[in-house]
C-alpha cells in the first residue's frame, strides 16, 4: 500500500488506467477463482480431510487480499492521494500484513501435512481438530507479527499538483527500527519458510526415491484408490485422514523414474 505512491505520481493518466483495468480484472478472478476453490475443498462435510482444510484456510486468506486489498491499492495508485481516512489507514496496511502471514504460514503447514502423511505414514494420521489447532495458531501469528504496521501507520499531508491531500505511510521512529523490522519479516516470512519447504519437499522426494520399484507403485496404487474410495463415500462413518492430492505427484514421479 504504502509503495503505490511513487509509482503513481509519475505515471501518465493513460498508465494509471492500464494499472487500475489489471487491478479490476485480478480482483474479479481473485473473488471469483479463491470462492470456487472453498466451494469445492468444502463440498462434502462428510468427507473432511486435513489438506482440504488447509486448502480452504489458504483461499480465505487469498480472498481477502482480492476483496480488500487489491481494491484499495488501486485506488490509492489512481488517486495518488489517500482519501478514506486514518482508520482504514492502518486497517488496510494490516490486513496486507496479516493476509501475507496467513498464506505462508498455510503453505508451510500444508507441507508438513504432506511430509507427514507420505514419509512418515506408518505413524499416526494427522487430525482434523489438529488441523484446525493449527490454523488457530497460524492466524494468531498473523495478526501478531505485523502488529506493528498498524501502530506505526498514518497519515500526512502532502502537496500534489498545488493541492494538498492526505496520504498513508508507515513511519517509524528511525531508520535503524524500519531496518530492523524489515529484515525480521524477511527472515519470518521469506528465509524459514522457504528453507523448511524446501526441506521438507526434499525429504519427500528422497523417501520415494528410496521405495523399491514394486513398494512405489503399490504405494501409489494405495493412496490413489483411498483416493477414489474417498471421493465416492457419502458415509459420515468414512471420514479418513490421507493426503490424496498427492496421488498425481506420486505418479509423476514413477512416470518419471
Amino acid at each position: 500500500l504504502h509503495d503505490a505512491l511513487p509509482i503513481s505520481s509519475s505515471t501518465s493518466s493513460f498508465l494509471k488506467t492500464v494499472h487500475l483495468v489489471s487491478y479490476a480484472v485480478l480482483c474479479v478472478f481473485g473473488i471469483v477463482g479463491n470462492t470456487m476453490v472453498f466451494l469445492a475443498s468444502r463440498r462434502s462435510r462428510m468427507t473432511v480431510i486435513v489438506s482440504n482444510i488447509f486448502i480452504a484456510n489458504l483461499t480465505i486468506a487469498d480472498l481477502t487480499v482480492s476483496a480488500v486489498n487489491i481494491p484499495s491499492v488501486a485506488a490509492y495508485g489512481y488517486l495518488v492521494y489517500w482519501p478514506f481516512g486514518v482508520f482504514l489507514c492502518k486497517c488496510v496496511s494490516f490486513l496486507q500484513g496479516m493476509t501475507l502471514c496467513a498464506s505462508v504460514g498455510t503453505f508451510v503447514a500444508i507441507a508438513v501435512e504432506r511430509y507427514w502423511h507420505i514419509a512418515m505414514y506408518r505413524r499416526r494420521k494427522l487430525t482434523v481438530r489438529q488441523a484446525y489447532k493449527a490454523i488457530v495458531i497460524i492466524w494468531l501469528l498473523s495478526v501478531f507479527i505485523p502488529s506493528p504496521i498498524a501502530v506505526f501507520s498514518k497519515t500526512i499531508h502532502w502537496k500534489f499538483n498545488g493541492k494538498e491531500v492526505d496520504i498513508c505511510i508507515e513511519q517509524r521512529p528511525n531508520e535503524k527500527a524500519r531496518h530492523l523490522f524489515s529484515t525480521m519479516l524477511f527472515v519470518v516470512l521469506y528465509f524459514i519458510p522457504l528453507s523448511l519447504i524446501s526441506v521438507l519437499y526434499w525429504k519427500i522426494g528422497r523417501f520415494l526415491r528410496r521405495l523399491p520399484v514394486m513398494q512405489k507403485g503399490l504405494f501409489a496404487l494405495f493412496v490413489c484408490c483411498f483416493h477414489f474410495f474417498i471421493s465416492r463415500s457419502n458415509k459420515r462413518s468414512q471420514k479418513l485422514n490421507f493426503v490424496f492430492s498427492d496421488a498425481d505427484g506420486v505418479f509423476c514421479f514413477l512416470r518419471n523414474e
